[in-house]
């Protein structure tokens, strides 16, 4: 139970500083190839950040932990 609970603990804290960087990927993937929103990575994040909150990095991040 023990090594258990320590694997599930690991798990979310190695998600936190990953997460934002999962949802920016995601975002550049399922971007439209024939007319593309952003220009890379960079410009991707710029404009997450600059069109929505920040809260919109962890969208989701909570469905992720209970998995």
């Amino acid at each position: 139970l023990v090594v258990f609970v320590a694997g599930g603990i690991s798990g979310i804290i190695s998600w936190v500083p990953t997460y934002p960087m999962d949802v920016i990927k995601t975002r550049t993937q399922g971007d439209d190839l024939k007319n593309p929103k952003y220009k890379g990575t960079l410009h991707c994040l710029k404009c997450t950040l600059v069109d929505t909150s920040p809260k919109i990095l962890y969208r989701g991040f909570g469905s992720c932990i209970y998995r």
